[in-house]
């Protein structure tokens, strides 16, 4: 890590970890000038999406050993006069509860990512007959990835903001009021497109595995960290007139891919084309398998339907063809009911989300 916790002998430090969500959570110590900077950059995002003085923020990222809850929090109430509610996830505070708190103390925005956004949206209109747009919700800052920005739009009547950060390095970019595309924060970091096989850099509009180098990093710098996130860097120009480097979405992780049949299939094309289909809430879980004597590959994709009555098989056939479009391989989809795959998911408890039970080993 490039300190050690003898180190706290001569510094505070601060140990904080990335999600776990592909096995033990990676720690990481923070000295003070790292920290501080870190909150700046998070106040840079929380400006570039337009959260002001005064706004009550609703963070419903894990809280714990995850830098996921942390760090905003540090930004939001050092650098930015906004107020953080720290609700956590599902799992600190009862979704219901979190809809009864924003309700209550007049939230602004909310920050979390795709999923749990949706699902508070779903339990505040389905379960608690609240419509979200009664609630005021003036902007949503989130990690969109590959999923529906204009599906959240809508449930919450909230435009919804971009950003790209990690646990190691910080805050890395985010979108303005104009979503088009993540202003790379350049005094603070070197990033690069790179060809995933080969390392080789690739020209703007190109997609490919992000390098990080860390400008301002005293207790673990990086130098060209591959992290494992595909993106590229757009290459027309933002109508904020910003000269940073902008980055396009994040179209996945190297890591999370799956070899299925001998195509390379991520979770976040799958979701894709989930989100898609208005008849879904966006909810999905992939179990893979080895079938009969021949050990076949296959993976199974269920999909929560919001509407009982509707026609499951119709779904299923749709989307089924619509995956192998995508995909370029056979997926089986089986319907689930709204809530069903939540012990897979987590959705309800965790920000950190699962997607898929890879059960070939």
């Amino acid at each position: 890590m490039g300190i050690s916790p003898a180190d706290g002998r001569t510094m505070p430090l601060v140990l904080q970890t990335s999600g776990g969500t592909t096995g033990l959570p990676r720690p990481m110590l923070y000295c003070p000038q790292d920290r501080e900077t870190m909150a700046i950059l998070g106040g840079r995002r929380f400006a570039l999406h337009g959260i002001r003085p005064g706004d009550m923020v609703l963070v419903t990222y894990s809280l714990g050993l995850s830098n996921g809850g942390m760090a905003p929090r540090e930004a939001l109430w050092r650098y930015t006069g906004a107020v953080p509610v720290m609700t956590g996830s599902g799992a600190n505070t009862p979704t219901r509860r979190q809809i009864e708190i924003v309700k209550a103390w007049g939230v602004q925005v909310i920050l979390g990512f795709p999923s749990y956004l949706r699902h508070m949206a779903l339990v505040a209109r389905d379960e608690m007959g609240i419509d979200p747009h009664s609630l005021g919700i003036r902007l949503i800052g989130t990690h969109l990835g590959m999923e529906n920005r204009r599906q959240i739009e809508e449930l919450w009547n909230a435009p919804a903001f971009d950003m790209y950060g990690t646990h190691e390095s910080g805050m890395l970019a985010a979108e303005c009021r104009h979503q088009s595309g993540m202003h790379v924060q350049e005094d603070a970091f070197i990033l690069e497109i790179a060809d995933p096989e080969t390392g080789a850099l690739l020209p703007d509009g190109q997609k490919g595995t992000v390098y990080i180098t860390t400008l301002y990093k005293y207790g673990a710098p990086q130098i060209r960290f591959n992290v494992n996130d595909l993106s590229a860097f757009r290459t027309d120009a933002c109508p904020c007139g910003g000269t940073m480097r902008r980055l396009d979405r994040i179209y996945g992780r190297n890591d999370n891919m799956i070899k299925l049949r001998g195509v390379n299939v991520f979770p976040e094309a799958i979701g894709a084309v989930v989100a898609e289909d208005s008849r879904t809430n966006g909810e999905f879980f992939c179990f893979v398998d080895r079938v009969g004597e021949a050990a076949v590959e296959r993976m199974e994709v269920r999909v929560e339907i919001t509407d009982p009555e509707s026609d499951w098989a119709a779904v299923r056939d749709d989307l089924e063809r619509r995956m192998k479009e995508v995909l370029g391989v056979k997926v089986i989809v089986t319907p689930a009911a709204k809530g069903e795959l939540d012990a897979y998911t987590g959705t309800s408890q965790t920000s950190k989300i699962k997607r898929v039970l890879d059960r070939r080993k």
